[in-house]
């Protein structure tokens, strides 16, 4: 079947896990809110959750606060060296994650992700998150 790659970058709103609901959110509603009354609805559906997936952030549910080994269906951070690796900083911008984006693509696991402030300013102002569904 192969792995679908995908990403976002949204406005950070203080919090990485209410961002992450709050894109969550917005991608159900223009990808499946014909088929499916909620969000929750939609995670419930096992058979095609755990077969087929949606091929978006909404096969990551949850985010896991350690840079360990991902458990399925999970969005951690990448670890500081790792962000040193790629991006050259520790508070990196979107156009130097827009450039380092393919291969931050290869640190994923499938049916997980990752996800990373990105700043401006010397705040951080947007949140990217990208992952990998399916095998």
């Amino acid at each position: 079947m192969g792995a679908t790659f995908w990403s976002y970058v949204v406005p950070y709103t203080g919090d990485v896990t209410t961002t992450l609901a709050t894109l969550h959110q917005q991608v159900f509603e223009q990808e499946y809110a014909s088929d499916y009354a909620s969000l929750a609805e939609l995670w419930d559906d096992e058979e095609f959750m755990n077969e087929a997936g949606t091929a978006t952030v909404l096969d990551t549910p949850r985010i896991a606060d350690t840079t360990e080994p991902p458990s399925y269906g999970t969005l951690r951070p990448l670890t500081p060296e790792r962000v040193q690796h790629h991006l050259g900083t520790d508070r990196p911008t979107l156009n130097q994650y827009q450039h380092a984006e393919p291969q931050l693509a290869r640190e994923g696991t499938r049916w997980s992700g990752h996800y990373l402030l990105l700043w401006e300013d010397g705040a951080p102002t947007r949140v990217a998150f990208w992952g990998a569904t399916g095998d």
